[in-house]
């Protein structure tokens, strides 16, 4: 219900507007190194479950001798103990030289590319990394039936019904042939399986070979050095085999494309198993170092026009095709994007899905995305893969409606080593510093950057963290990673003494004299041989040290037929090695003859390995056979043994984590009898790093350790930053390696590398903090997750928490950090003085916690700006008046405009005091706004300036003061010190 109003003059009181926020001073950026995410593109995040889902948890880096741990990135856990501390929003900057994505074959999808060229369908990873190795992706085809009428025929086919980007099937049952054809496209694509009789059968002589062999990649093309090809029935399957080496055919996963040319055609074969040699194939036994690539899988490709004329009377079943892709993170769910097209017109093409660099670039003119139709798959999680950008036409021609995960592909792991794929392999510091603007200072770093930004004859964004210069609201700077040391790449490991194989008994002569003889082994030292009548060597087991000969003489003259069997092992400074092949030999002078079958021969073992998958195969000797039994173990006499593999193939494949060698070996059963072991194979050893941790330099003397140039160089580059830019501060730390000694004595030496180029307030803009913290960080669990961290994510979330709670002129000091069980390196007890005197701010555990017992900046040359709560009041300041100074632009400089303007910015100074940023008690002690003719002069106005002085006396926290109590002679003394 309302009142009307009579006509006439009221009073009322109107509630004020409520005053402006003030420019947010909380927000942080860390720039370092990450597992995942874009590279050189700072990205927004607000909580720790954002920040892991776009850049991952952790970064193993190299391994450290010292601690007898894997060095991890310091820039995750800095990150997420900034939130845990208080913070509510930063900035990451990834940072990296040269990153290499892994990329994945799509199973059963081929590209036609714009040449008319067959490739493999390929993803690759949404950023560059190490992060996806362990990523494996596979596909399902999607079909949705068309009525037969749809289809119709003419000098070419015609399917009606379809919209655009739609990709169509025809499949002829009768003639196993296959057509494809897309909207956009008017050719068609046919195929059609391989038929008994097209390929020339396994034997004698051996039918005509291919011209050449490809393995169809990830956007190459790779030839393949083969020995034969051939064609077998097995049942009512047609069974192509391709014989080349164990070497090569490991370069093939199952699953692959092969494209054959054969007799002027082209033969498309999707490899399904990798087979020993000889045992698929009817011809002649093959060498043990030969594979087979074995498939049921095979299609021609045929003249669009000759296959259309083929197969237009048959019946056809028509369907759109799209295909649904999986990718399945080791130990985590799978994740999966249904209703994916084949033509790049195709609103959801598979090639448009955006890697990071695309997703999350800054949008300067905003268009249409053209993944738009993608966008609610795609993030929120983060879908692994992206597309390879190109405008290929996929063609499902192997790819099935249920997933084959026989067909499941691994990445290709480009780059030799998981630090080359992540661009960190090199540490110096071009990772943090872009060398374009190395030769800059605090007074030209902005004017050098715009021209490399805008007027260079090739423009690009500054690299490195200078890609931070752009992100206006981030008042912190920290790289928790210029700490590291850096790292080298591992000698190589010292190779494992090899069994002495072959090993030879000679028969015996009339006196029961034999000879047990074997093969030298590099760096054996001796031999040791064991004899058995036992073929296990279980029971009955005699041993002798042969010393360096390679022979060793024996004598027996049983009365009964007795099988005795031999093995030999060498020795050296490293140990002993695997014991050799066993060879036996058959001794008795008297009348008795043998009464048991002879005794059964062990198999030969072949080892071929690739990265952590070792293939064994092995060759049963002559006689048949029951089964096999596979052993492994971590030690060359087998002490360790388990059984691996018990069966009746002749293959197994297994998979082993990088570290020591493994040991392998098989025997056969048969009739309920053993054979002896086979020779023993081992798996190459590998470092628990491909890279180690460099060693910390020591000093010769009683000096301090002094900064390296890579950490001079980047704390000179963030406090450029911080200085060029005015509005931010550079949080440093120092290595965890530094005591006490060498804590004090680096401010000096960044001031040292400094004074020429700077000027001295430049220092006001850093603080520097020591030493680092123990924190429980939650991505692993007890003990795994006690982490020692740089304290530049607990003090950046400190300072947040105490801007968004009290305000930036608030020193941030004198309270707790969070999550924080330990401090290390453990100082001395003169550190407080020490730090103090030279402008390094402690961190200590005292009864409240540990706390942050300082809040100095790095200047000393001007004592305003020493405390870290001025600075920041200058720079909140300083924000202020540039956004409100946009408001003032072509504005009429006229005495009501500048009374408008002194009064606005009274309100602002009001505001800060009220709030106890001031030093003063009233208005008159504490700020001054002077916009009068004294600064803006009639001749200066008349050019169009407007000129407002603000001069104000920050509030200084209060210091730790220490006071004595001394009592003497029943007298209390209190004195200050």
């Amino acid at each position: 219900m309302t009142t009307a109003r009579l006509p006439g003059i009221y009073f009322e009181t109107a509630a004020p507007p409520a005053p402006a926020l003030l420019p947010r001073m909380d927000i942080a950026a860390f720039a370092g190194f990450l597992p995942s995410g874009p590279i050189g593109l700072p990205f927004v995040v607000e909580d720790s479950t954002r920040f892991e889902e776009i850049f991952g948890t952790g970064q193993t880096l190299a391994w450290d001798p010292a601690a007898r741990q894997m060095l991890m990135a310091q820039t995750p856990p800095s990150v997420r103990t900034f939130f845990r501390n208080g913070g509510k929003r930063c900035w990451v900057l990834r940072l990296a030289n040269n990153a290499l994505a892994n990329q994945w074959t799509i199973p059963g999808l081929l590209q036609m590319d714009a040449a008319g060229n067959l490739q493999a369908g390929w993803v690759q990873a949404r950023s560059e990394g190490s992060w996806s190795d362990d990523l494996t992706v596979n596909a399902t085809l999607l079909e949705s039936p068309l009525p037969p009428n749809s289809l119709i025929s003419g000098t070419a086919p015609q399917v009606t019904g379809l919209d655009p980007g739609d990709t169509v099937q025809l499949y002829y049952q009768s003639t196993q042939t296959w057509g494809y054809h897309t909207c956009s496209n008017p050719n068609w694509y046919w195929f059609q399986a391989v038929q008994p009789g097209d390929i020339g059968t396994c034997g004698s002589p051996p039918p005509p070979q291919p011209d050449s062999v490809n393995l169809l990649g990830p956007g190459s093309c790779t030839p393949l050095q083969f020995t034969s090809f051939c064609c077998q029935t097995r049942g009512s399957q047609l069974e192509m085999q391709l014989l080349l080496t164990q070497a090569v055919a490991l370069t093939v996963p199952p699953g692959a494309w092969l494209r054959i040319e054969l007799g002027g055609r082209t033969l498309l074969m999707q490899v399904e198993s990798i087979e020993a040699a000889g045992s698929v194939s009817t011809g002649p036994p093959q060498s043990p170092d030969m594979a087979t690539l074995v498939s049921t899988l095979g299609w021609w490709a045929l003249d669009p026009d000759a296959a259309w004329a083929a197969n237009k009377n048959a019946t056809a079943q028509v369907a759109v095709v799209e295909f649904e892709l999986w990718a399945m993170p080791l130990d985590s769910p799978a994740l999966r994007i249904a209703n994916l097209g084949f033509a790049p017109d195709h609103p959801r093409y598979w090639n448009l899905l955006p890697a990071d660099g695309t997703l999350y670039a800054p949008v300067v003119q905003p268009a249409p995305l053209p993944y738009a139709a993608l966008s609610a798959d795609i993030d929120h999680p983060r879908f692994p893969l992206a597309g390879s950008a190109a405008t290929a036409i996929g063609l499902p021609l192997g790819m099935t409606s249920l997933v084959n995960s026989g067909f499941t592909q691994a990445a290709n792991l480009p780059g030799g080593t998981a630090l080359n794929r992540d661009g960190l392999a090199t540490f110096n510091s071009s990772l943090f510093v872009d060398p374009r603007l190395g030769g800059s200072n605090s007074t030209t770093l902005l004017q050098n950057a715009f021209a490399l930004q805008y007027q260079a004859q090739t423009p690009s964004q500054p690299q490195g963290i200078y890609a931070l210069l752009s992100i206006d609201e981030a008042s912190l700077i920290a790289v928790p990673d210029a700490t590291l040391n850096g790292w080298s790449q591992s000698p190589p490991p010292s190779p494992p003494l090899t069994p002495p194989d072959p090993l030879q008994v000679s028969g015996p002569d009339a006196g029961g004299n034999y000879t047990v003889s074997w093969t030298a082994v590099a760096g054996a030292s001796g031999y040791t041989v064991q004899g058995s009548s036992d073929p296990s060597f279980v029971t009955g087991v005699s041993q002798q040290d042969a010393g360096a000969p390679t022979s060793i003489a024996l004598q027996a003259s049983p009365e009964c037929a007795e099988q005795l069997y031999y093995r030999a092992q060498a020795y050296g400074p490293s140990g002993s090695g695997p014991w050799s092949e066993t060879g036996s030999v058959l001794l008795g002078t008297g009348d008795f003859l043998v009464c048991h079958q002879p005794p059964l021969l062990a198999p030969q073992l072949v080892l071929s390995q690739q990265a952590n998958r070792p293939l064994l195969d092995w060759i049963p000797a002559p006689g048949g056979y029951d089964g096999f039994t596979l052993q492994i173990a971590a030690d060359p006499v087998f002490a360790s043994a388990s059984s691996l593999y018990q069966g009746s193939e002749l293959g197994f494949q297994y998979w082993i984590v990088p570290g020591p060698p493994a040991y392998f070996r098989v025997n056969t059963q048969l009739g309920g009898a053993s054979s002896p072991w086979s020779n023993t194979v081992t798996t190459t050893p590998e470092p628990l790093s491909p890279w180690m941790v460099n060693p910390l330099a020591t000093p010769a003397g009683p000096a301090p350790v002094q900064g390296g140039p890579i950490l001079v160089a980047v704390h000179t580059a963030m406090l450029q930053i911080a200085a060029a830019r005015g509005d931010m501060v550079a949080i440093l730390s120092l290595p965890v390696s530094f005591r006490t000694q060498d804590a004090a004595a680096y401010p000096a030496q960044l001031a040292q590398s400094l004074q020429s180029a700077e000027p001295g307030r430049t220092l006001s803009f850093g603080a520097l903090y020591h030493p680092w913290l123990v924190v429980r960080d939650n991505t692993a669990p007890l003990p795994l997750s006690l982490t020692t961290v740089p304290p530049d994510g607990a003090v950046c979330g400190a300072i947040a928490n105490t801007t968004l709670t009290s305000g930036a002129w608030i020193a941030p000091a004198n309270a707790p950090l969070e999550n924080v069980l330990d401090l290390q390196p453990v100082l001395t007890p003169d550190a407080w003085t020490l730090f103090d005197q030279n402008q390094v701010n402690l961190i200590a555990q005292l009864p409240e916690g540990f706390l942050m017992l300082g809040q100095d900046t790095l200047v000393t040359v001007e004592p305003d700006l020493v405390p870290l709560n001025v600075r920041r009041l200058l720079i909140l300041i300083r924000r202020l008046a540039l956004r409100e100074g946009v408001r003032y632009v072509f504005q009429n400089m006229t005495s009501t405009f500048v009374r408008q303007v002194t009064r606005q910015w009274d309100q602002w100074m009001q505001q800060l005091l009220a709030r106890g940023a001031f030093a003063g008690l009233s208005a008159a002690d504490s700020y001054r706004v002077i916009a009068d003719a004294s600064v803006n002069t009639p001749v200066s106005m008349a050019q169009g300036q407007f000129i407002v002085e603000l001069q104000v006396a920050p509030a200084v926290p209060m210091q730790f003061l220490t006071l004595q109590l001394v009592q003497s002679g029943g007298q209390l003394t209190l004195t200050e010190s």
